[in-house]
């Protein structure tokens, strides 16, 4: 849990939340390819993909035509989840083209840094390491298929929370 204090996380011992400071850091690398990855490429890695993609189209620090985005997993599964498709398609962003990849289908070669979004299951390491020199950031996020929210009926909710999360993120790096 963090708090926010003059636009910047604040973790419990009262430092800079480690994403923000991740986030400075590959900013000043100028990256060329941002691999999103987690197990399946098919909830977090997918909606960091796609996000950051139509965050990129009208960001001032980086373009589309100079910085390539992807997602890949471990152990691809059979597609982007439906849920993902629908919170994206609540903010106007079209995933449903985009299909589970492994890491193997991704030029590991021209990735300049690999954003794991792993949370209590194991992130395929591994895979980064055939990368490469690259930048490894790990941004620790429930998978929200697995949260079941008391009280609350929207199956939704919890791919909200997630999207919202990323959303900042990936504004804060790429904006």
């Amino acid at each position: 849990m963090s708090i926010v204090r003059n636009g910047i996380d604040i973790d419990r011992d009262g430092k800079e939340a480690s994403w923000q400071k991740d986030a400075v850091e590959i900013r000043t690398r100028e990256p060329k390819h941002i691999l999103f990855l987690c197990m399946a490429n098919s909830i977090r890695s997918q909606m960091a993909e796609g996000l950051a993609k139509a965050i990129l189209k009208d960001s001032k620090r980086f373009s589309p035509s100079t910085l390539m985005i992807s997602s890949a997993g471990a152990i691809p599964g059979y597609g982007v989840h439906e849920s993902v498709v629908a919170v994206l398609q609540e903010e106007g962003i079209e995933v449903s083209g985009q299909f589970a990849k492994g890491a193997g289908e991704v030029d590991l070669q021209s990735v300049d840094v690999v954003i794991t979004l792993c949370a209590e299951e194991v992130c395929p390491i591994e895979l980064i390491e055939k990368a490469g020199a690259v930048m490894r950031v790990h941004w620790k996020l429930p998978d929200p298929s697995s949260i079941f929210l008391r009280g609350s009926e929207d199956r939704l909710l919890p791919f909200r929370k997630i999207r919202e999360i990323l959303r900042e993120r990936l504004q804060f790096l790429l904006m």
